[in-house]
């Protein structure tokens, strides 16, 4: 009874990442390696965003997608997500072109180039749509156009467990998505190797060149700007619900009252150190100037308390939730999607049924990037 009893604590301890003797005499991983870690996501989510902040920044190989294991953390030239196909429509590596046709295999596309001629960075649009009688909600907006202006902008991409997941059920086209509403289907799923980043950049001095990574563009007048990673978010589906992480350089929040709550980096209360954790190789490159703002994993704490996760540059809101924002993601049998709000705490039904119960949209697995599919040219 008491081996028993001991081998259930060992276990327990295990399982929660409460360092056993075995957890703690295993080797330190490969860090370029993207993990794929249910349990860490779930009972470590801090310290999971950091290991991958550091496989997805890790500097790519162009040619395979994917993170180059001879190179160095914080060398200079693209890192892993870079390389991932972007969702604008109008980047020469888009998952959904403007004719809603195949995007092509994953290899089939060019590469990042780091010039403005890729047309990565687009303004940030919010669609704070209200949520309307179905006869009076939005048609999907077509992706806003890149954009030089304003010294800032956002990509969105997708890695190959998204894209592959996306381009086997033709949902890079409006009509494809509308067949999955059709034959009844509640809620899309994505598998659990997917993952999307949505980053921010802005316009950096020669001088801010060492404390960031940036990339040099080339602006339609042929003159050449650097521009600077103030923003990453990190969306993963370890969990049915997809885990959530945001990043941001130290340079930002200067009017931002919500603190950082990082476990990893700040094991002690209140978890606002403001600083990055050891052991991971981000000391003395560009990468130890950026925080993590905070992890999400579910809309509610266990006592019902929504759970509030936002990022001062991407949404500059003080009190959203990522995961209450996504979950609003949608389309119905005619192609609409009823866009989203800011919101927090749990879903409703009557986002996605009438009064009297019936279906009227169909949830698309938190990946607002579906609506940026268009129909098929005739």
């Amino acid at each position: 009874m008491k081996k028993a009893f001991l081998f259930s604590i060992v276990l327990c301890g295990t399982v929660l990442g409460l360092g056993s003797p075995a957890v703690r005499s295993q080797p330190m991983p490969e860090l370029w390696r993207e993990p794929q870690d249910t349990v860490m996501a779930l009972f470590e989510p801090d310290r999971y965003a950091w290991r991958l902040f550091v496989a997805l920044n890790w500097p790519a190989n162009l040619v395979k997608k994917e993170a180059d294991p001879a190179k160095k953390l914080g060398a200079d030239g693209s890192v892993t997500w870079e390389s991932w196909r972007n969702v604008n429509q109008l980047a020469p590596d888009t998952v959904f072109r403007p004719d809603g046709s195949d995007p092509g295999e994953w290899l089939g596309s060019v590469g990042p180039v780091v010039s403005m001629e890729r047309q990565r960075f687009e303004p940030f649009v919010a669609k704070q749509f209200a949520f309307l009688p179905i006869a009076q909600r939005r048609v999907k907006a077509a992706a806003p156009a890149p954009s030089f202006e304003g010294g800032a902008g956002n990509e969105v991409r997708m890695n190959l467990g998204s894209f592959e997941f996306v381009r086997k059920n033709t949902l890079y086209n409006v009509e494809g998505q509308i067949a999955r509403f059709t034959v009844g289907e509640l809620n899309l799923n994505f598998p659990a190797n997917a993952k999307l980043i949505k980053a921010r950049w802005r316009v950096i001095t020669d001088a801010d060149k060492p404390r960031y990574h940036w990339a040099e563009i080339t602006r339609p007048d042929q003159t050449k700007e650097a521009w600077g990673l103030i923003a990453l978010h990190v969306i993963t589906k370890d969990l049915p619900n997809w885990f959530w992480a945001t990043f941001e350089h130290i340079d930002t929040r200067a009017d931002w009252q919500n603190p950082s709550v990082d476990r990893f980096a700040c094991p002690q209360a209140p978890h606002n150190c403001e600083q990055v954790p050891i052991g991971l190789g981000l000391q003395g490159t560009k990468w130890e100037n950026y925080r993590l703002r905070g992890s999400q994993i579910d809309f509610i704490t266990s006592m019902g308390v929504p759970t509030v996760l936002s990022n001062s540059q991407i949404e500059g809101l003080q009190n959203s939730s990522c995961i209450t924002c996504h979950a609003m993601a949608s389309i119905n049998a005619d192609g609409a999607s009823f866009g989203f709000q800011f919101l927090k705490g749990p879903p409703q039904p009557t986002w996605f049924q009438n009064g009297a119960g019936q279906r009227v949209f169909m949830q698309q697995d938190f990946v607002f990037s579906l609506t940026r599919a268009s129909r098929k040219n005739p």
